[in-house]
């Protein structure tokens, strides 16, 4: 039957090479991103993200992400940087068909900024995937 039952496992015997990749979960963030008020990532505080054109949209300004790992990320947190200012506000999505419709290419996740309803608006931001 090649498999292996209660009988013959010991607890604390197995280690993580025994089993295959993916069943454990990794330690820490997929994927993590400074990125600078112009969209350009700060490769010094980065890691398995690009940043990739976003479509034109009247009114909003879009940061599109991609994760360039193997794993697709599952959620996106987005923290404004430094001191933002009554009213300022960030947005992160991974649902795909709100990536899709504003991103170019292939995009995991959007950010959006926004000062009191305004989202014409620039502001250096981190983003970590898990």
């Amino acid at each position: 039957m090649n498999s292996v039952g209660t009988n013959q496992v010991v607890d604390g015997s197995l280690l993580a090479m025994d089993l295959k990749a993916g069943v454990i979960p990794s330690q820490g963030a997929l994927a993590y991103a400074h990125v600078n008020e112009d969209g350009t990532i700060d490769a010094a505080n980065s890691k398995n993200v690009a940043v990739i054109p976003a479509n034109e949209e009247k009114g909003y300004t879009f940061y599109c992400l991609d994760v360039t790992t193997k794993q697709a990320p599952k959620n996106v947190v987005a923290t404004l940087d430094g001191w933002a200012g009554a009213g300022r506000t960030t947005t992160a999505s991974v649902r795909p068909d709100f990536v899709t419709g504003r991103c170019k290419g292939k995009a995991d996740a959007v950010v959006v900024m926004s000062i009191e309803g305004n989202f014409q608006t620039n502001h250096a931001f981190y983003a970590v995937f898990n």
